[in-house]
């Protein structure tokens, strides 16, 4: 297994968050979390990429604790987080994200990872010296995806990466996340509102509701099931 979270708890002060959440990502994997507004799907992410301390419980990736660990080395062990609402800096141009994403790695491999988004991304090719903040909202999570790459993650999280944009860029959005985990490799947890899209690409599901994992199966029966249709498609 990739990653493990074993009985995590987690507050923000004293509102407590996670209540003892248990989920796994299998290497190659794509995995989604869905749930309401609030269940601690965001708090989950943070934890494991060590923005969040735990209160209890263990987070275990590639057989090796690391909830003990500081962020910059989380990352060295190979997780990237593409984080809600991008965060992107609108000042900085696309090249300069993408060196900033590759800041493990040497200056060589840097430059090679970059040529690489260029080839995976052409648009960030055309926008390189082009201030961020003047990107659409679909070239932001471009960018934002090509920066969580260029760290070579074995795993990435992913926050909402549909919010805030248009129908047709979510479906662009969700199709580029299941096109790195097809053909890149990099195993994918994700968290999105659009619980319907995000589970008709993943492999597993689960619903968090109120900090407890409520359901977890094969996406495919998440999808199915008459009470994820009926809280979470409108159906």
């Amino acid at each position: 297994m990739l990653l493990e979270l074993n009985d995590v708890h987690a507050a923000y002060g004293s509102t407590k968050v996670l209540n003892g959440v248990n989920l796994q990502v299998g290497e190659g994997s794509l995995v989604a979390m869905v749930g309401p507004n609030g269940a601690g799907k965001t708090t989950t992410l943070r934890t494991i990429c060590g923005l969040l301390p735990i209160l209890k419980g263990e987070i275990i990736f590639r057989g090796q604790r690391i909830d003990r660990m500081k962020s910059k080395d989380i990352v060295k062990a190979g997780i990237s987080h593409c984080p809600e609402g991008r965060q992107i800096w609108p000042t900085m141009t696309v090249a300069e994200h993408l060196e900033l994403g590759g800041y493990i790695n040497s200056s060589t491999t840097c430059k090679s990872d970059i040529d690489r988004m260029y080839e995976l991304f052409p648009i960030l090719k055309e926008r390189k010296k082009q201030l961020s903040g003047s990107l659409s909202g679909g070239e932001q999570q471009v960018l934002a995806v090509a920066r969580a790459l260029m760290s070579r993650p074995k795993l990435i999280l992913f926050d909402e990466p549909s919010l805030g944009l248009s129908p047709k860029l979510v479906s662009e959005i969700l199709m580029l996340v299941k096109k790195i985990n097809a053909e890149e490799g990099v195993s994918v947890l994700l968290v999105e509102q659009n619980a319907k899209m995000a589970l008709s690409i993943a492999n597993d599901g689960y619903v968090l509701e109120k900090g407890f994992v409520t359901m977890r199966d094969k996406a495919e029966k998440l999808r199915n099931n008459d009470y994820v249709k009926k809280a979470y498609f409108g159906m």
